[in-house]
């Protein structure tokens, strides 16, 4: 074997030349069918590693293929096993870059399952990095494991704390008196999404209504929640500085696609997110349920939920 690499390399210039064009057509292949129609990420790196692939194999081929001056016919099946094992090696490795982005998805999918299992500080930090580390390499993550993970993570208390921390730091650089004037606001009956701006009221279905006493605020420290664009989303006159959304009387479902929130803690609700655009500024969510879709958008939700008691999020 030794004898038929040295001919490969100093004799055989012309199998050498064809060995090459082999292994830079494999591999440019394989780099235009990762970047235009896989959109794998990492593929120059793989096709690096393809054209080193091909080039072991061709050249392994070469001396393991019995020379025209050989007779050693009764050494032919050793050669066909040993052509098998490197071409298996080789799709081997082909398959596991293949499904590499998978593998590894599903690595930190079951890691976030085992933080929803055993929920610290540190394991939802962790989750925090993974997430955020999956959505800069492009993997999309099972939804499954990311509504787990975020599922009544924090308490009232801690959210509560996190928003009125915000507010009452910048009412404090205003000069405005503490307490804020809060609303509570919960939906005992159907299904439905609730639309207030300010202390107007407005809604798009009866809500039940609780006014704490406090300081008013001015309109762009106001909270809201309202649909994008909407006049309901853009308070004129002194209001509220935060809303509480409570479920804990009855099932409520909050729609996050195409809202725009201010200064708003959601408890005990089901929050539904599929992607499209949402706003958030100074948002907490509380012991709630969340129904994502399979999208690199819910997963930047997801990583700021699990990074933040109050989250600031903008996403188009």
């Amino acid at each position: 074997m030794m004898n038929r690499l040295e001919q490969y390399v100093y004799g055989d210039p012309r199998a050498r030349r064809s060995g090459d064009r082999i292994s830079l057509a494999i591999s440019l292949a394989w780099f235009v069918i990762g970047t235009w129609l896989l959109k794998l990420p990492g593929v120059l790196i793989q096709s690096v590693i393809v054209l080193f692939i091909c080039q072991i194999g061709t050249t392994m081929l070469y001396c393991l293929r019995p020379s025209r001056a050989s007779a050693a016919r009764p050494a032919e099946p050793f050669r066909r096993a040993a052509i098998k094992a490197v071409v298996g090696v080789a799709a081997a490795i082909v398959v596991a870059m293949l499904s590499g982005p998978t593998l590894e998805a599903a690595l930190i999918d079951e890691r976030l399952r085992r933080a929803s299992r055993y929920p610290t500080p540190k394991s939802f930090k962790t989750a925090a990095a993974l997430v955020m580390s999956a959505n800069s390499e492009g993997l999309v993550l099972s939804k499954d494991a990311l509504e787990r993970v975020v599922a009544k993570r924090l308490t009232l208390d801690e959210v509560r704390e996190a928003v009125m921390e915000t507010l009452n730091r910048e009412a404090e650089a205003r000069g405005i008196p503490l307490p804020l004037v809060g609303v509570i606001v919960w939906k005992p009956d159907a299904v439905g999404q609730i639309v207030i701006a300010g202390m107007s009221g407005q809604s798009v279905n009866p809500a039940a209504l609780e006014i704490g006493k406090g300081s008013l605020v001015p309109p762009d420290m106001v909270a809201f929640i309202g649909p994008l664009g909407s006049e309901l989303s853009l308070p004129t006159s002194r209001g509220a500085a935060y809303f509480r959304v409570s479920g804990a009387e009855g099932h409520v479902v909050i729609p996050l696609d195409g809202l725009r929130c201010k200064n708003i803690m959601f408890s005990e609700c089901t929050v539904k997110y599929s992607g499209k655009s949402v706003e958030l500024e100074n948002t907490g969510f509380a012991n709630c349920t969340f129904v994502f879709a399979e999208n690199l958008k819910c997963q930047q939700l997801a990583e700021r939920l699990l990074a933040t008691a109050a989250v600031t999020l903008s996403i188009s």
